[in-house]
């Protein structure tokens, strides 16, 4: 059974570290996903029909209080003395949050600014662990653009229909178009913000999401437009009625609240309440494999970290860790493995260095190395990594070109291969003898695992385990990391389909894809470095997915496809990236005018093109290859099957990399046979 929201707590400063720029750059642009199954008409009493669990009030009555308080720091669309006002206590990761989204944007169509107003508030759940992030990235961002940076981030927040991830996450922390240090500083304060909304939400008893207080009349869950609206026509009599009779409109809101309250008194709340789930426990077998290790041999805790030099996150949980060190002494060794980030830039070229190090002067080196780097974050260019190698002992030009020459490549991407196979997309990533601790966690996060594994670990040596095997030991147990890849059977493209490299390739990647969608844009380099890596082995194929969130979604597509009618695949490969180089350059570079620019530079008939957009000539072959993807599953954009194999968001070429061997390793052994 699933946890109720918890009583407003102490914000522990990593479930919002996590959130920004310490993740990696995957998840992008998702479409809804199909509605859940209604509830039955004898579900449990607890359960709330379309929406998350929660201590729900009968239908119709209201708050416990004269006024639900509604402040500048409070997101908002509609004018403030809108006759209706609904507060929405809701989180990012809630399905049913994003499935009654488009109500609520219906609602506003509807009835206007003047009639209706919308205000959020937060309410995140405590078992999805991503909705606390999410909900304090949200506030940072209302401090840096107000209520339009909001609403961006909500609508994004919540395309993929409530399925939240560290790596989406920070794609929008990235997106945002704040630089990193600002929006961190703004979130500085946010939990604060946050804990007032959960207390808010306790004091009215509203425990599950959405929850909706209409003018104060309490409505549950993600119900149909019709439900609203009857609330709100009801309001709106009752609201001109009350300034007829002299309410002043900046006291209507407070006036109705109270009035519905003593109309409608709240009944007694349900006692019942589920009791939380229990920590996750799986250890998993992180090999040590050659890493750079800090610590004795026989130290009875391993903790193993998946880094990136640039993250800022990093650098402050290396601090913990020198905390843990002072702690816990020779008990305690650290592992470091790379996890460059694909939007930290500087980030690969530092791991690189720290190799180099690690190669040219030794263990030690390395952690001093390890320490400088994080000391001296923002400042990793070229220069400054030279200066770092010459203050180490390396000789400077030597250091820099191993750099250039991405001398320690196969190093990193090992690393990096381990971490998507341990699901460590995020940065910082720490396994404890094999436990999970994600982000820039304080000391005492750290403590509770480890003083539980030194019990467990002491016990293994008093039973006669050698101290220097303990974590050997542990993970001859503990549960392999593996590579998960969904695979599906996708029909075999056609000439129908713009595609590039040999039609005979061995392996055939299906893109599919949205112009509007940032993520693809940010993905598309990443085909090129395929198409680069593969000249002979890789066919690429690219699948319209335009997205209904994304107005210029259709029209991109169809216009991409004209051009691919016009001159081929080379043509459409053209109109591709310039597509995306305009949708990141304007928010407006993909309406009708920007298709017309963007098809004069690439070179296209613009008389031609305007036929066929007016008469949506190239639609129904993109409406064919969306509805084959949601035939297949596939809800959001970039998704990506190579061979039968599916990856989902803007992974790096090493994931490709990855899937490609293990498709072409396939057919060789397909072929095997054939040849004896």
């Amino acid at each position: 059974m699933s946890k109720l929201a918890s009583p407003p707590r102490p914000s522990r400063l990593p479930r919002w570290l996590v959130a920004i720029l310490s993740l990696v750059w995957v998840a992008g642009c998702a479409s809804a996903p199909p509605p859940p199954p209604p509830c039955p008409a004898d579900a449990a009493p607890q359960q709330v029909a379309g929406g998350d669990p929660m201590i729900a009030w009968p239908p119709g009555q209201v708050a416990p209080s004269e006024a639900v308080p509604v402040g500048a720091d409070d997101p908002q669309r509609g004018n403030a003395t809108a006759l209706v006002t609904i507060v929405e206590f809701a989180e990012f990761q809630c399905p049913f949050c994003a499935r009654v989204t488009p109500t609520i944007d219906r609602l506003l169509e509807v009835y206007g600014p003047d009639q209706v107003r919308v205000v959020w508030k937060h309410l995140p759940l405590e078992f999805h662990q991503h909705a606390r992030p999410a909900a304090e990235m949200a506030v940072g961002l209302m401090k840096l653009g107000g209520n339009d940076a909001f609403w961006r981030f909500h609508r994004e927040a919540l395309a993929d229909g409530g399925r939240l991830s560290e790596e989406k996450l920070g794609e929008l922390a990235q997106g945002s178009g704040f630089p990193a240090r600002s929006l961190a500083d703004a979130m500085g304060g946010a939990s604060a913000k946050v804990d007032a909304d959960l207390e808010l939400a306790a004091s009215l008893d509203v425990r599950g999401t959405p929850g909706f207080l209409i003018n104060g009349i309490f409505l549950s869950g993600a119900q149909p437009y019709e439900q609203f609206a009857a609330i709100v026509d009801a309001e709106l009599a009752e609201a001109k009625v009350a300034l007829a009779e002299g309410t002043p409109r900046d006291r209507l809101y407070a006036a109705r609240v109270a009035a519905n309250r003593k109309n409608a008194p709240l009944a007694e709340p349900r006692p019942d309440r589920p009791r939380p789930e229990a920590p996750d426990t799986t250890v998993w077998a992180v090999p040590i494999d050659g890493s750079p290790v800090k610590g004795k041999p026989d130290a009875l805790v391993t903790i193993v970290e998946f880094g990136d030099f640039q993250c800022p996150f990093c650098a402050r949980a290396n601090t913990t860790l020198g905390e843990v060190a002072k702690r816990y002494g020779d008990k305690v060794r650290f592992v470091h493995k790379a996890r460059p980030l694909p939007f930290h830039k500087e980030a690969r070229p530092a791991a690189q260095l720290a190799f180099e190090v690690l190669a040219r002067k030794g263990n030690d080196a390395f952690w001093r190395a390890h320490d400088e780097l994080y000391t001296q974050q923002r400042q990793l260019d070229e220069q400054a990594l030279g200066n770092l190698a010459a203050q180490l002992g390396l000789d400077r030009a030597q250091a820099l070109a191993a750099i250039k020459a991405k001398k320690h490549e196969a190093r990193i991407e090992k690393d990096e291969a381990l971490a998507d196979d341990l699901e460590a997309s995020g940065t910082p990533h720490f396994f404890i003898n094999g436990r999970r601790l994600v982000g820039a966690q304080p000391l005492e996060e750290f403590a509770e695992i480890i003083d539980a594994e030194l019990i467990k670990a002491e016990g293994m040596v008093r039973e006669g385990t050698r101290a220097d095997r303990v974590y050997e030991t542990i993970l001859a147990r503990a549960k392999p990391a593996e590579p998960q890849f969904k695979t599906i059977d996708l029909p075999a493209p056609t000439a129908k389909q713009p595609s590039r490299g040999p039609t005979g390739a061995p392996v055939v990647i299906q893109v599919f894809s949205d112009f509007e969608c940032p993520f693809c844009a940010r993905f598309a380099p990443t085909l090129d470095e395929i198409a680069k890596a593969y000249p002979t082995e890789v066919r690429i194929v690219f699948r319209q997915m335009p997205l209904a969130m994304h107005t210029n979604a259709m029209p991109a597509a169809e216009a991409s496809l004209e051009a691919f009618a016009q001159g081929g695949s080379k043509t459409f490969w053209k109109m591709h990236d310039a597509l995306f180089a305009a949708a990141a350059a304007n928010r407006g570079g993909l309406d009708r005018q920007g298709l017309e620019t963007v098809a004069t530079q690439v070179g296209l008939d613009l008389p031609r093109l305007r036929r066929a957009l007016d008469g949506q000539k190239h639609r129904a072959a993109a409406e064919a290859d969306a509805k084959l993807a949601g035939d297949h599953g596939i809800s959001g954009t970039p998704t990506t099957v190579v061979g039968r194999y599916v990856v989902s968001g803007a992974q790096p070429i090493a994931t490709f990399k990855r899937v490609i061997a293990k498709v072409l390793a396939e057919r060789k052994q397909v072929a095997a046979p054939a040849k004896r």
